[in-house]
């Protein structure tokens, strides 16, 4: 709990440096003429990443997807769910000596993601003119329960509940909407999971707005 109390109170301090500073500028609700999906209130998008591990324990890929829906200018919000395999390992100064490399464990993360986008905020402190939707910059947080199951009867019952806990991370983004509808990411973090995330992002639609 203490790296995941770490990585809240820093992403609080960020947002709330961020949110300081748009006090001071233009109107946030407002929306542009060919502004990115992220910018438009009730805009929905889906993105599908896959992690480099931060553990050897891990056997193949790690698989996150998310939906946010921005619910105002440069901010989104939306559920996350993860899904890997695991083996139990007993770690040492010298190496990983893994238990019952046959046994296997399946981790179910459910939880939420929150984003602040940053690129017209950096356009507006230093002048530059980088086009948001070539270059999302962003700044994101998560945190949920993850759920572990043993696919064997050897399945050690004690590392099971050991590893169904609350699990978070935080850290930097970038994304790039090479359509309109289909771009790519990359995030940089520091988490129960993993340093760096990469995937795919789509636009999905938005929700409606009542006349």
């Amino acid at each position: 709990m203490t790296r995941l109390s770490i990585c809240i109170l820093s992403f609080l301090l960020i947002t709330s440096a961020v949110f300081a500073q748009s006090e001071e500028v233009e109107d946030q609700t407002t929306t542009e003429p060919g502004d990115p999906y992220y910018l438009r209130k009730g805009a929905i998008g889906l993105h599908l990443g896959n992690s480099v591990f931060l553990t050897s324990e891990a056997v193949g890929p790690q698989l996150s997807l998310t939906t946010d829906f921005t619910v105002a200018r440069n901010v989104s919000i939306g559920p996350m769910f993860v899904y890997f395999k695991s083996k139990e390992c007993n770690k040492n100064l010298t190496s990983d000596v893994c238990i019952k490399d046959h046994v296997r464990y399946a981790h179910f993360m459910i939880g939420a993601k929150t984003n602040i986008h940053l690129t017209n905020g950096i356009n507006r402190l230093i002048g530059t003119k980088i086009p948001p939707e070539w270059m999302d910059i962003y700044i994101h947080a998560f945190g949920g329960y993850n759920l572990v199951f043993g696919n064997h009867e050897e399945a050690n019952k004690g590392y099971i509940a050991e590893s169904r806990r609350f699990v978070g991370g935080a850290g930097l983004g970038i994304r790039s909407m090479v359509a309109e509808k289909v771009g790519f990411f990359i995030e940089g973090q520091y988490s129960s999971y993993s340093y760096m995330n990469f995937g795919i992002s789509a636009f999905l639609g938005e929700i409606s707005k009542k006349q």
